[in-house]
């Protein structure tokens, strides 16, 4: 059976664009671009909307909320496919729902390191699907521990950033004779672990004094640390709300930092998208990242403290031709996790599960 005769849908029912909703768009543009048929059901103000526009060989269910309570999504999907894929807790919720409704098989895709609260809903939810596939390791030794269940892996791909050039290079030509280093992520320390950057960056301002700290993004602990890092004119907080771009910033990097404590999938996609971007990464050992990042070879790793991340800075300032060789080794693994071949090893999936 060709491509054109398999109908599939996709459950994506989060109110924003998380990591998991753009790994999902990047499936379903680069599925159609094999000529399969799929629908997506989504929120009525979903920003995926304006985004598939155009996509050939898709539909798009709108329903309203995330428990859709006059089943108008369910009664409009029906068995019109073959197999739903949900990709986001909301979507395991409805696909689950539809499943006992009309039957028609799912197959939950876990982007992201979570599992149900409620041990015998998951213990159902995962036992009854098609198939489960997950995109880290971790996730799927969590699966099969927590519910005896076996995933295919999958890892999820990069997002293929642009960075604007000519900005990029201003941004280059403005901080000329700087080591600049530098994150992209929410303002929140507990979680990202702005204030190791800050205190390394502290311990070793007479050593290098031309470092130059980015920490991208916004907040609610700017203020904190906007207060503990008073005393170091070289760290620079940069908004992403006037609308700047975090992927310029990051192009203009010498080495991008990432000394998180808990991995989630913010960073595993953020990580990814750096090595994409020919950026030096010094990150710490997290479960998901760990599939991908191994010290030496594409990244730098340390433990999640203040201390440790000084000495990689220190190390790598003075052995600065180490940088491209760990850029070049990220950027081979960025290219290992391009769209289409994620793209590819759903369709292999589908194929076998749908047995065509």
């Amino acid at each position: 059976m060709s491509a054109a005769l398999m109908k599939i849908g996709h459950v994506c029912l989060a109110r924003g664009v998380g990591a998991a909703q753009q790994q999902a768009l990047h499936l379903m543009r680069n599925l159609a671009s094999m000529g399969v048929e799929q629908l997506l059901i989504c929120r009525d103000d979903s920003p995926l909307i304006r985004q598939v526009k155009g996509t050939p060989f898709l539909k798009i269910i709108k329903i309203h909320g995330v428990t859709d309570p006059r089943f108008t999504g369910h009664f409009a999907v029906l068995r019109k496919i073959q197999l739903l894929l949900a990709h986001d807790q909301h979507g395991l919720n409805w696909v689950f729902v539809h499943f006992l409704f009309t039957g028609v098989p799912y197959l939950p895709c876990l982007h992201e390191p979570q599992l149900p609260a409620s041990a015998l809903y998951g213990k159902a939810l995962f036992s009854w699907a098609q198939a489960v596939v997950c995109s880290t390791q971790s996730s799927a030794l969590a699966l099969k521990q927590s519910y005896g269940i076996t995933a295919q892996l999958i890892s999820n791909c990069v997002n293929d950033l642009k960075p604007f050039a000519p900005r990029v290079q201003r941004l280059k030509e403005q901080f000329a004779g700087r080591l600049v280093i530098g994150q992209a992520a929410p303002l929140i320390n507990r979680r990202y672990g702005q204030s190791i950057i800050i205190d390394a960056a502290r311990a070793v301002i007479k050593s290098i004094p031309d470092l130059l700290v980015l920490l991208i993004g916004d907040g609610n602990d700017l203020a904190l640390l906007k207060e503990k890092a008073v005393d170091l004119p070289n760290i620079k907080f940069i908004s992403l709300s006037g609308g700047a771009r975090a992927a310029d910033y990051i192009a203009a990097l010498d080495i991008y930092v990432s000394p998180v404590k808990e991995g989630d999938e913010y960073t595993e996609q953020t990580l990814l998208d750096v090595l994409d971007l020919n950026i030096p990464v010094v990150t710490t050992r997290l479960d998901g990242v760990s599939d991908f990042i191994s010290h030496g070879d594409n990244g730098y790793v340390i433990e999640p403290n203040a201390q440790a991340l000084a000495d990689a800075l220190l190390y790598l300032r003075g052995h600065r031709a180490v940088l491209p060789l760990l850029a070049k080794g990220g950027r081979r693994t960025a290219d290992e996790h391009r769209p289409e071949q994620m793209a590819l090893a759903y369709y292999q999936l589908l194929r076998r599960e749908l047995k065509i």
